[in-house]
C-alpha cells in the first residue's frame, strides 16, 4: 500500500514538473523568436483610388495656336467716301505740300466725307479752296498726324497758297452743330461784319475733347478770333449785324458755356 502511494506521489510530482516547464519555457521561446521581415518583392504601396488623380494640380490650358485669329473690337468700320471721288481728292492734294492728305470725317456708320469747302472769303467773286489736311501720311509713330487749315486760290489749273495754320494739337475732327447741321468745317459770318469766317473743330480725341477755332482770313493773313474748348460745340446764329454766339459743353457737364463777340474776339 505504501508502495502505491509512493509511486502515485512520484507520478504527480512529475506531471506538475513537466507542466511547470512548459508553462515557463514555451512563452519565453515565443518572445525570443525574431519578427518576420518583408522582402522587397512583398512590400505594400498605398495607392490612390482609381477615380482620383495622383496630382491635384489643375493643368494649364493649352496655348492658343499661332494661326488663331485675333479679335479687333476697336477697329474702325469700313466707310464709303461721299461728296467727291478719290481721284478729285488726289487732284486737290497735288496743290498741297508733298505727302499731305485731306482729312476725312464719318457722317454715318457707312459713309465719310472729306474736310474741304469752296467759298468766297474776300468778296472778289472767286471762290477759295478751304481745306483741312495733314502734314504728311499716317505712320507707325504718328497714326493721326497734325492737322493744318489751308486756304488756296485755284485759277486756270494753277494754285496759290494764301494762308496755312496749324490747328490745335491732335488729328481728330469734331462736329460743329449749327441749327442741327453737323460738320467739322464751316464757313459762316459769325462776327456780324458781313465777311465770312472759317470755323473748324479739332483735338486729340473723344475722351480728351477738342477746340472750336474761328479764323478771319484777309488776303494772306489768317487770324484766330476764337479758341473754345469742350466736347460738344454749337453755334447760335445771329441776325444781320448781330454776331452769333458760340457754345461749348463738356460731356460731363449739364450746361454749356456761352461765348460772345466783343468786337475783337469771342469771350
Amino acid at each position: 500500500m505504501k508502495r502505491r502511494i509512493l509511486i502515485a506521489s512520484f507520478v504527480f510530482a512529475w506531471i506538475v514538473g513537466v507542466s511547470a516547464y512548459f508553462l515557463y519555457e514555451y512563452p519565453a521561446s515565443i518572445l525570443k523568436e525574431p519578427a518576420l521581415e518583408l522582402s522587397e518583392s512583398h512590400q505594400y504601396v498605398i495607392q490612390a483610388p482609381a477615380n482620383q488623380p495622383h496630382d491635384s494640380r489643375v493643368p494649364p490650358p493649352p496655348p492658343v495656336p499661332a494661326s488663331a485669329p485675333v479679335s479687333e473690337l476697336d477697329s474702325e468700320p469700313q466707310r464709303t467716301l461721299i461728296g467727291t471721288t478719290s481721284e478729285h481728292l488726289r487732284e486737290m492734294e497735288s496743290y498741297l505740300p508733298d505727302g499731305a492728305r485731306i482729312a476725312t470725317y464719318p457722317v454715318s456708320d457707312t459713309n465719310l466725307k472729306p474736310a474741304f469747302l469752296n467759298a468766297d472769303l474776300d468778296g472778289d467773286g472767286q471762290p477759295e479752296l478751304i481745306v483741312v489736311h495733314t502734314e504728311g501720311p499716317p505712320s507707325a509713330s504718328e497714326p493721326t498726324p497734325q492737322l493744318i487749315l489751308s486756304v488756296l486760290t485755284i485759277q486756270g489749273g494753277h494754285s496759290k497758297l494764301l494762308s496755312s495754320t496749324r490747328l490745335v494739337d491732335g488729328g481728330v475732327l469734331f462736329d460743329i452743330n449749327i441749327s442741327g447741321y453737323l460738320a467739322p468745317l464751316v464757313v459762316r459770318d459769325v462776327t456780324g461784319d458781313t465777311r465770312p469766317e472759317v470755323l473748324v473743330a479739332s483735338g486729340m480725341g473723344a475722351s480728351l475733347g477738342g477746340v472750336l477755332q474761328v479764323y478771319t482770313v484777309i488776303g494772306t493773313d489768317s487770324r484766330r478770333v476764337a479758341s473754345v474748348g469742350g466736347h460738344l460745340f454749337y453755334v447760335q446764329p445771329g441776325r444781320g449785324k448781330i454776331p452769333s454766339e458760340l457754345r461749348a459743353k463738356d460731356r460731363d457737364e449739364d450746361k454749356a458755356l456761352v461765348y460772345k463777340w466783343n468786337g475783337q474776339r469771342f469771350e
